[in-house]
Formats: structure tokens, C-alpha cells, sequence
């Protein structure tokens, strides 16, 4: 119980001085609060879009790094 509540404590300091100093960049989707994921799905689906009118070979990645941490 205590390790998870420092580490919400030190994930909003983390996430507070990544916004205030502005340490991300915009490509990062739904990192910090007041994010979210929408532009990158719209996104996706223009690039998509596009790949299929013009007969193209289309390769996608994505990372969900949320809880990429928590068995370290």
C-alpha cells in the first residue's frame, strides 16, 4: 500500500514538472493530464486512409508505455 502511494505521489510531481517546463513533446498522447489519445486515433485513421486510396503498403507501431514500468 505504501509503495503505491508513492508512487502516485511521485508520479504527479513527474507528471506536473513535465508540463509546467514543458519536457514532452506534443507527440506524446495521454502522457500527462489533460492529454488524450484522440488526435493520434484521427490521425491514424487519415494516414490509413490515405494508404488505402493510394494502394500502398502500410506499416504501423504503437507503444502503450503506462504501466511499462511497473515490474522494473
Amino acid at each position: 500500500m505504501a509503495r503505491k502511494i508513492l508512487s502516485k505521489i511521485l508520479s504527479d510531481r513527474i507528471s506536473f514538472a513535465c508540463s509546467k517546463f514543458g519536457v514532452l513533446h506534443s507527440d506524446n498522447f495521454s502522457v500527462l493530464k489533460g492529454t488524450s489519445t484522440q488526435v493520434l486515433v484521427f490521425t491514424v485513421g487519415l494516414v490509413v486512409e490515405n494508404a488505402l486510396e493510394k494502394n500502398k503498403e502500410l506499416w504501423l507501431v504503437l507503444q502503450d508505455m503506462h504501466k511499462a514500468y511497473d515490474s522494473v
